[in-house]
C-alpha cells in the first residue's frame, strides 16, 4: 500500500538529513581545529544537501500514519533549527539566522496539513491561521527578547500568511468573512500594542 511506502520514504529522507546534519558540525569542528579551508566548503556543502533533503521528505503525505509532534520529521526540523544557529555563528553571518523561522514555518505548515489529512478535514484556512499564530508567538517572543531575526521575519511572514488566509476564505460566506477580518485586525492590534509598549519602556 501507498502509505506505509510513504512512511518510509519520509524516514529514510529525515535520517539522512539529521546524518547531514551531524556532519556538518563535525566538519565545523574540524575545519575550526585544523584551520584548514576545506572543511569549511565541505561544511556549507553537506548543510545545504541536508536542507535539501529535509525538504524532499515533506513531499510525502503519513495520513493515518501520522502522530502529531512524536514523529521522525518533527525531530529532523528541530536538528535542522539547531544547527542553522550554529552554522550562522560559524560563518558569522547574521542573515543566515533568517532561515529558522522559516524552517520553523514549513514545520507548523506541514504538522498541520498532515493533521488535517489524517483526520479528512479539507480546511487550507486553518493551517494559514496556524503560521499566523506562530508569527505572532515568534513577534511577540522577538520584542521581549529584543532579537530583530525573530521581529522581521515573523512580520514577513505573518503578511504572506494574511494574504493566503483572504485567498483561503473566498468561498466562505459574508458573515465568515467579516468574522475572519474582525480576528485577523484583532491580532495585529495586539502585536502592535505589545510592540510599543515595550519599545516604549525601552525608551524610558
Amino acid at each position: 500500500s501507498i502509505l506505509p511506502n510513504n512512511m518510509a520514504y519520509v524516514i529514510k529522507f529525515m535520517t539522512s538529513a539529521m546524518v547531514g546534519f551531524v556532519y556538518v558540525l563535525n566538519m565545523l569542528k574540524l575545519a575550526k581545529m585544523t584551520k584548514i579551508l576545506i572543511f569549511e566548503w565541505a561544511g556549507l556543502f553537506i548543510y545545504i544537501s541536508a536542507l535539501f533533503t529535509i525538504y524532499l521528505g515533506c513531499m510525502y503525505n503519513l495520513g493515518e500514519y501520522f502522530i502529531p509532534v512524536a514523529n521522525i520529521r518533527f525531530i529532523a526540523f528541530l536538528f535542522a533549527i539547531v544547527v542553522t544557529y550554529f552554522v550562522s555563528k560559524y560563518y558569522q553571518c547574521k542573515e543566515l539566522q533568517y532561515l529558522m523561522p522559516v524552517i520553523g514555518m514549513t514545520l507548523v505548515f506541514f504538522e498541520t496539513n498532515d493533521y488535517l489529512n489524517k483526520i479528512n478535514l479539507d480546511m487550507p484556512i486553518i493551517t494559514s491561521s496556524m503560521i499566523v499564530l506562530y508569527c505572532t508567538c515568534l513577534i511577540i517572543t522577538g520584542i521581549f527578547k529584543n532579537n530583530e531575526v525573530m521581529k522581521k521575519s515573523g512580520i514577513i511572514i505573518t503578511d504572506l500568511a494574511l494574504i493566503k488566509i483572504f485567498f483561503d476564505i473566498t468561498s466562505f460566506d459574508d458573515t465568515v468573512k467579516v468574522l475572519v477580518s474582525l480576528l485577523v485586525g484583532a491580532l495585529l492590534l495586539l502585536v502592535s500594542f505589545f510592540y510599543i509598549k515595550i519599545n516604549r519602556n525601552k525608551n524610558d
